[in-house]
């Protein structure tokens, strides 16, 4: 895939190394066709789970804050059929595979079209505005 994405990976991580705790790769595997990085850290008691895979040039994430089992708060841009549906309502099946930048609300009780793709630093400046303090070991 490339030093761009392999350098990437690397401030990512030196970021999650930063700004949380117990940060554990879980997967990061390259090939020809994609790259791909998984990893958990913790925000307190929050569980933060990224993950960051390249295709070719598409970037698809996944950046969720978990308490225990619950989904607190998740964005990615993975293709879901409702996002898809809320973006293109009349046209949706030809738009299937479409990388579109959404977030999920508590318990995944609802789902919102994001204006932007999101990167790491919008993340965790949206923790560190919307976590409790005092919940948090940062």
């Amino acid at each position: 895939m490339g030093r761009e994405v392999e350098s990437y990976f690397e401030d990512l991580i030196d970021f999650v190394e930063q700004h949380f705790s117990n940060t554990q790769i879980l997967k990061r595997d390259t090939t020809n066709q994609r790259s791909l990085l998984e990893l958990n850290a913790w925000y307190g008691k929050y569980r933060i789970v990224i993950s960051e895979i390249f295709l070719g040039s598409q970037r698809k994430y996944a950046y969720y804050v978990l308490e225990g089992a619950r989904v607190c708060i998740g964005f990615d841009n993975s293709p879901d059929i409702t996002v898809i549906q809320l973006k293109y309502p009349s046209d949706y099946r030809s738009h299937r595979f479409d990388l579109i930048p959404h977030v999920h609300s508590a318990d995944k009780k609802s789902v919102a079209l994001a204006q932007d793709a999101i990167t790491l630093q919008a993340f965790y400046e949206w923790i560190q505005h919307n976590l409790s303090p005092e919940n948090a070991d940062q």
